[in-house]
This record gives structure tokens, sequence and C-alpha cells, in this order.
């Protein structure tokens, strides 16, 4: 290599190495929207990624070459996609008991059934819609639309309960 070049091309290695903080960026926003939005929550989704993105800084920022970075991105985005995953498994764990929950309580059509026959179709339920409550809640909070406790008050997933329970009524022989 010419002597008079290598001066700049090594300053523009690291100048282009010095790039990679928008990956970083990113990947931290990303993970900020996926937070807020399943717990409908700006400073909840912020207060969940903010130790695993100070952990990421940390692991990232000691990579000096290419390979080093590679590395240690793939370790920060796992860890990263870790705890993201186990977020909206907590948040969908919730949904399905708080269905499972409201449908033997509070339910007229359930207080009809056996005991057993009850709690089979609300498990049935619950399996149903746990991840579309969620989902629906999430969007609907990223949207800056007004969230509702009523299921009835969101016609979408109304349609999807009233076709799931059918199905589970269905499966039941009723």
């Amino acid at each position: 290599m010419n002597e008079k070049l290598a001066p700049f091309v090594l300053m523009s290695k690291r100048a282009s190495l010095r790039r990679h903080w928008l990956v970083f960026a990113l990947a931290c926003f990303f993970g900020l929207v996926v937070c807020a939005g399943t717990q409908q929550s700006w400073g909840e989704g912020l207060g969940a990624i903010l130790i695993p993105t100070a952990i990421g800084y940390f692991v990232v920022k000691g990579g000096k070459s290419l390979s080093g970075l590679l590395v240690r991105y793939s370790v920060f985005m796992m860890g990263f996609m870790f705890v993201i995953s186990g977020l909206v498994v907590s948040e969908i764990t919730e949904a399905h008991n708080s269905v499972e929950t409201s449908c033997l309580a509070k339910n007229t059509y359930t207080a009809q059934l056996t005991t057993e026959n009850r709690t089979h179709y609300c498990k049935c339920i619950s399996d149903k819609l746990d991840a579309a409550i969620v989902w629906s809640t999430s969007t609907t909070f990223l949207a800056f639309k007004p969230l509702t406790d009523k299921i009835q008050d969101v016609p979408e997933l109304m349609t999807l309960a009233t076709k799931r329970a059918n199905e589970c009524a269905t499966q039941m022989g009723g």
C-alpha cells in the first residue's frame, strides 16, 4: 500500500466503524417502541429497555474491529431480543389469565355450564384471544388512540371474540 495514503485509509476505516452506533440506536428505538406498545406506557417501555440498553452499550463499546463488532452486536441483539420476548410473553400470559378469570366469573353463558365444561370453554377462549388482545391494545396505544377497558368498544376484537367463542362452543359440542 502507498505510505502516503495509509493514514487516510486507516482514518476512513475508523470513521466507518463509528457509524455502527446508528445500528445500536435503531435497535434501541425498535425495542422502546415494542416495549412501550406492549405495556401501553412510554415510561414503562423505557424502563424495560434501559438496563439491557446500558449493558448492550458496554458490550458493543469494546469492539475495535469489524469482526469484533459483529460478535458483540450478535451478543447484544440476542440478549435484547430475549428481554423483549420475555416481556411480550409475560403480557400475553397476563392477558390469558385475565380472559380466563373473566370468563369463569362474569360470563352469563358459562354460568349455565357444568364446572368442567366451563373450565374447558374458558381455557379455549383464553388460548385463542390472549395474543390478539395484546396486539390490539399495543397497536391502539402506538397509534395514539384512546385505550378502553371493554372489549365491546373495539369492533375488530369483538368480532374475533365472537368467532372464537363460536369455535370453542362447537368444540364442546354446543
